[in-house]
C-alpha cells in the first residue's frame, strides 16, 4: 500500500474514532445518577464511567459523584474521581473531596483524584507526589506512568523509576514509560541511553515513540540524538515518520537540516508536519518560518504562515514582513501572502486597505481580492475600496475587483 493510500485509510479511521458522541440529555444523566445507587458494584462503576464519557453535559451529577467517592467499592471510587475531572464542576464540594481522595487506601483512586485535580486547575505538589509514589510500585507503575502525562515536567521526580521501566521485559511497560518521559521533556535526559537503544531496529513497536521522546529531550542533546532519529525516519513507514516529523522542532535549530530534508523528501504531508514543527523552536523558529513563507514552496509557505499565527507572533511584526514580501512577489505567491495578511485580524484588514491603494496593479488587485474573501470582517476597508471606484485613471480590472469586493463585504455585513 502506497503512502497516499495509507494516509487515506488512517484519515478515515481517525474520522470514525473522533466523531462526537450524541449529547447527553437530562434524562440520561438522571438515569446514571440512579445507577450510582445500585446494589451491584459493577453497575455503580459503569454509571460513573458513563458520566465521565458525558463530560460537561453531566454537570448535574457532580454532587452524586462526590458521594460516590465514599463508595465501598474501590473501582467505583476511582471511576467517580475520574468522572469529576471530566465533568468539570469546580465548587466547594468537588475540590475538597478530591483532595481527601488523594489519601484513599486504594492507589487507583489516589491516581484518579490526582489527575482530576490537575484537570480542574487544582493540581498540587501533593497530587504530583501521589503519582510519583505510585511509580515506585511494580503493581501500579503502568497506571502511574499514564497519570504522569497531564503533569508533564512537574512529574520530573518520577524520571528514575520511568528510566528503570525502559529495561522491563514487557513492551507495554516500556511503551507507557516512553510516553511519560516524552511528556516530562528535557528533565528526562537520564533516559537518553535507554531511548536510543529502544529506537533501534530490534524494537519495531517502540522505536517511533522512542524517537519522539528523544526529540522531547530538547536542544541540549540534539547533536547526540539526531543521527539516531534520522535513521529511524529512513526505516519506518510514512505514518510513523509523520509522528516524528511533528516533533523535530523540539530539538531546536540543530534539527533544521533534518527538517529541511523532510520538507524536500517528496511527501507533502510529512513536509507540512516538519514545517509546522519549526514553531516548537519559539523565537528562534520565527525567521525560519518567515523564510519559508517567502519561498517558492507555496504549500509549506501556507503552513509556515499558519504556524506563525498560532505562535501568537505580534501581528504588526508579521505585517511588516508580509507587506515587503507581497510587494516583491508576483502571481500566486503574492496572492497567498495577501490572504495571510487578511488572517491577522483588524490590523491585517488595515494593512490590506493600504496595499489596495498603493503599489503596482497586481499587488493592489491581490489586496482587494483578499479583502473580499474576508467578507463582513473587512467592513472597515469599504472606504478604501470606494476610493478605488472613484479613481478615474484606474483600469477596468481594478474597478471590477473593487466592485466585487465591495459587494462581498456588504452582503456579509448585511448592507
Amino acid at each position: 500500500m502506497g503512502t497516499d493510500a495509507v494516509l487515506a485509510v488512517a484519515g478515515s479511521i481517525l474520522l470514525l474514532v473522533t466523531a462526537p458522541l450524541p449529547a447527553a440529555g437530562a434524562d440520561d444523566v438522571a438515569q446514571q445518577i440512579q445507577r450510582l445507587r445500585h446494589e451491584d458494584e459493577e453497575v455503580r462503576e459503569d454509571a460513573a464511567r458513563d458520566l465521565e464519557r458525558m463530560g460537561p453535559a453531566a454537570a448535574g451529577a457532580a454532587d452524586a459523584l462526590v458521594l460516590s467517592l465514599r463508595d465501598p467499592h474501590p473501582g467505583t471510587r476511582a471511576a467517580a474521581a475520574s468522572a469529576l475531572g471530566k465533568v468539570g464542576v469546580v465548587d466547594g464540594k468537588v475540590l475538597p473531596s478530591l483532595e481527601r481522595a488523594l489519601q484513599d487506601r486504594d492507589v487507583k483512586v489516589r491516581l484518579s483524584a490526582a489527575v482530576s485535580l490537575d484537570a480542574l486547575g487544582a493540581g498540587s505538589e501533593k497530587a504530583v507526589s501521589v503519582v510519583v509514589g505510585a511509580l515506585q510500585s511494580k503493581d501500579h507503575r503502568i497506571a502511574a506512568a499514564e497519570a504522569v502525562l497531564p503533569f508533564r515536567e512537574r512529574a520530573k521526580a518520577g524520571v528514575p523509576w520511568l528510566v528503570g521501566m525502559l529495561d522491563d521485559k514487557s513492551s507495554h511497560v516500556q511503551s507507557v514509560a516512553i510516553e511519560a518521559l516524552a511528556a516530562i521533556g528535557p528533565p528526562s535526559s537520564p533516559a537518553l541511553p535507554g531511548l536510543l537503544r529502544l529506537a533501534g531496529p530490534e524494537f519495531p513497536r517502540l522505536r517511533t515513540d522512542a524517537a519522539k521522546a528523544l526529540c522531547a529531550l530538547g536542544p541540549k542533546h540534539a547533536e547526540r540524538v539526531l543521527p539516531g532519529i534520522e535513521k529511524v525516519m529512513k526505516e519506518v513507514d510514512a505514518i510513523h515518520r509523520l509522528g516524528i516529523a511533528e516533533a523535530l522542532g523540539r530539538l531546536g535549530p540543530a534539527a533544521l537540516p533534518l527538517i529541511h530534508r523532510q520538507r524536500s523528501g517528496g511527501d507533502p504531508v510529512i513536509a507540512m508536519a516538519a514545517t509546522k514543527s519549526i514553531g516548537l523552536m519559539g523565537e528562534e523558529g520565527i525567521p525560519v518560518l518567515l523564510g519559508i513563507v517567502e519561498s517558492e514552496d507555496l504549500l509549506c509557505g501556507a503552513v509556515a504562515a499558519d504556524t506563525l499565527r498560532g505562535m501568537k507572533v505580534e501581528p504588526g511584526r508579521l505585517i511588516t514582513e508580509y507587506r515587503r514580501m507581497m510587494l516583491a512577489s508576483r502571481g500566486v505567491r503574492s496572492m497567498q501572502i495577501a490572504v495571510q495578511i487578511g488572517r491577522l485580524g483588524p490590523a491585517g484588514v488595515e494593512a490590506l486597505s493600504s496595499l489596495a491603494l498603493e503599489g503596482g496593479e497586481e499587488s493592489r488587485i491581490h489586496a482587494i481580492h483578499a479583502l473580499g474573501e474576508l467578507k463582513s470582517e473587512a467592513a472597515a476597508a469599504l472606504p478604501s475600496l470606494r476610493r478605488i471606484l472613484a479613481e478615474e485613471d484606474a483600469s477596468s480590472i481594478l474597478h471590477g475587483a473593487a466592485r466585487k469586493a465591495c459587494a462581498e463585504i456588504e452582503a456579509g455585513h448585511g448592507k
